[in-house]
């Protein structure tokens, strides 16, 4: 059901606002609260577990004493609820007070109210705090950032009524009817208080036939208007004759029964809950209720004055029944409840920053966050560095009581990431390396590395097998599993023996002009008897001398191979020939030679064989031969007779006398 509701002024804003807080004091921690229905916030006193709490108002008027009526805001009712009155003081205290909302009404000598003020008393049920995690040393991450988050618990706080307004004998009330019924003298109506004062039951008007009268003494039709009021003092009496029911009334009957008010005395006129019904306790008609006002009028705990009004909505329509004459079967009216009070939210958020700043996700919403890679707010890289990480707790529910630091505990907590410089590793570099001359064992100047690279044959220990790459470069790698010792990488070249051939000359006559030694293509070294030129291999017959002479060759490659052969160096020829002669001419003459394997005569003229040793000259003339002597390993030497005729004599003979 509907109602319209009009209470509250500016004076109270001004009474119960937090602009006079001040004249209400207490020991304890102070807050403020956050209503969430736009109403003027109230202080708060914060006391540690287990402390009850205390409230000191001094009122703000000149006065020597002062009656201080003290209430309690009662939860399950939603209303205030008097706790303790003191009178004739100067101020008031009161102690021992459990959590709860409490409000007081300061009224001078001639009680008449001149303050009104509350606050809350909170008792704080659990210190926040927060516990950051030692944070693991690396090098280039991941940060690991893990805490616990106790969150802080105070007593209940709730939204409070904007004011109370008391039922007593001063509050002016009024109850309207309007509807359709016939014969109206079959009808009772009545007022129901809310449930949170003891749903009271008040009697407006009965039925006449239960007040003695004639129970369908009156034919006629409708309410309008129809109303019963603590202002009116007229009666009214169905069984007159009246044509309907209207007017306003105060008591009831052809003997004048009063309306007992009394019953809803103590009650919240503000706090909805009220229900008008109207019985028919008489068979054969029946109408509706088609609208209904109650109306409270009087002043509330502040003295001010309120007008409360609860009406049916628009088409409101509630069917009255034959024989409907009961609480549960009656045609009724009913003004929802006050709403239960809003609970206000106590809620500790925690957040992490760091120093020097760097973006951290999630920083108000995960205790566990992992850093992969440190940025700064527009996203761009930052380098690793020590970082102090701070998870603060922010405090939601009640920033001033944060301020005055009312909840304790542990607020904030740092623990350092130490960034720890990557170190390089280091291969010891090694020559290259001989496949025949077996495995190698790698070696780094920080050990606990695994090798790889083609003939690694354990990864451990670094052994490396040359002959399983064969002949190449290649690259190996050390690596750790430590990510702040960087992998190093070496290149291998790894030799093979050369397969050497040698085509040394064997033999060399000791006038031979020097010469190169053949060998392969490959570069090396000559040593030995006769080498002039080291690396061409130049050899010099005369320098090395007759005889047999070792010549080495070393190949300048990976895997060095030394070769030796002999070269023999052989001496010329000596030759013994015929001397120069003179022979007669026409006669023949026997030329000889010896020393020399094989011998050839120039010119061959007047020879009867030129290649041989002994070969027969006919001498006709002089003539100049030349011999040459060739040994088995083609070694010459030249050698020269001149055969020269000898002039025939003249001979003469003297006559005889």
């Amino acid at each position: 059901m509907l109602a319209s509701v009009k209470f509250i002024s500016f004076f109270l804003l001004l009474l119960c606002g937090s602009t006079i807080a001040a004249q209400l004091s207490s020991p304890g921690c102070e807050g403020l609260t956050s209503y969430t229905d736009g109403q003027p916030n109230d202080p708060i006193y914060y006391f540690q577990p287990g402390q009850l709490g205390e409230l000191t108002v001094v009122p703000e008027v000149a006065g020597a004493s002062f009656n201080f009526v003290w209430y309690r805001f009662t939860t399950g009712s939603f209303n205030w609820t008097a706790y303790q009155t003191q009178n004739n003081q100067a101020t008031s205290t009161i102690t021992g007070l459990q959590p709860g909302a409490y409000f007081v009404s300061v009224r001078n000598s001639s009680n008449v109210i001149v303050g009104c003020y509350r606050a809350w008393i909170a008792q704080i049920l659990q210190e926040p705090s927060v516990d950051v995690q030692p944070i693991a040393s690396n090098c280039v991450g991941p940060i690991d950032l893990s805490a616990t988050f106790t969150p802080g618990q105070i007593s209940s706080v709730s939204n409070l009524p904007e004011s109370q307004l008391v039922i007593d004998a001063n509050t002016q009330i009024t109850v309207c009817f309007t509807g359709t019924h016939s014969w109206v003298s079959d009808l009772a109506f009545h007022l129901n208080g809310p449930a949170s004062c003891g749903s009271p039951d008040i009697l407006l008007m009965a039925n006449p036939g239960a007040i003695g009268q004639g129970a369908v003494c009156n034919n006629s039709n409708n309410m309008n208007n129809f109303c019963f009021s603590t202002e009116s003092t007229n009666n009214i009496n169905v069984c007159s004759g009246i044509n309907g029911l209207t007017g306003t009334y105060g008591t009831y009957g052809n003997t004048p029964i009063a309306i007992n008010w009394a019953g809803i005395y103590g009650c919240d006129a503000m706090n909805g809950g009220w229900t008008v019904q109207v019985y028919d306790c008489i068979g054969g008609d029946v109408g509706a209720l088609t609208d209904a006002t109650i109306t409270f009028n009087g002043t509330d705990l502040c003295g001010v004055t309120q007008n409360v009004v609860y009406t049916t909505p628009p088409g409101y329509n509630s069917a009255i029944t034959d024989n409907s004459c009961s609480a549960a079967t009656a045609s009724s009216f009913v003004v929802s409840p006050a709403l239960a009070p809003i609970n206000l939210n106590c809620s500790f958020g925690y957040e992490w920053n760091s120093d020097p700043y760097v973006y951290i996700a999630d920083s108000t919403t995960s205790l566990n966050i992992s850093l992969a890679s440190l940025t700064d707010a527009q996203g761009n890289p930052i380098a690793w560095q020590d970082i102090d990480f701070t998870l603060d707790i922010t405090v939601n529910c009640d920033e001033n009581a944060s301020l005055n630091d009312c909840f304790g505990g542990n607020q904030s907590d740092t623990e350092t990431y130490v960034n720890i410089p990557q170190t390089q590793s280091v291969i010891t570099p090694l020559a290259p390396i001989c496949a025949e001359d077996g495995v190698v064992q790698l070696v780094a100047d920080i050990p606990g590395g695994s090798w790889s690279g083609p003939g690694i044959t354990d990864a451990l220990m670094g052994t490396f097998d040359p002959v399983a790459t064969g002949e190449g470069f290649f690259d190996v790698e050390v690596t750790f599993a430590d990510p702040c010792i960087l992998p190093d990488m070496q290149t291998l070249e790894v030799g093979v023996l050369p397969n050497l051939t040698v085509n040394f000359q064997d033999d060399v006559c000791e006038d031979a002009m020097p010469f190169d030694l053949m060998t392969t293509s490959l570069v090396g070294v000559y040593a030995g008897p006769g080498i002039v030129d080291t690396n061409l291999g130049t050899f010099d017959p005369a320098s090395a001398g007759v005889g047999a002479h070792n010549i080495t060759f070393t190949s300048n490659t990976i895997c060095p191979e030394t070769l030796t052969e002999t070269v023999n160096v052989q001496p010329l020829p000596v030759l013994a020939i015929s001397p120069d002669s003179e022979v007669c001419p026409g006669t023949v003459f026997s030329l000889s030679a010896s020393g020399a394997d094989s011998y050839i005569w120039s010119p061959a003229t007047n020879l009867d064989d030129p290649m041989i040793a002994n070969p027969q000259a006919t001498v006709d003339a002089q003539i100049n031969y030349t011999l040459t002597g060739t040994s088995i390993y083609g070694c010459e030497t030249l050698g020269q007779v001149t055969l020269t005729p000898i002039p025939e004599p003249s001979i003469s003979v003297n006559p005889v006398a």
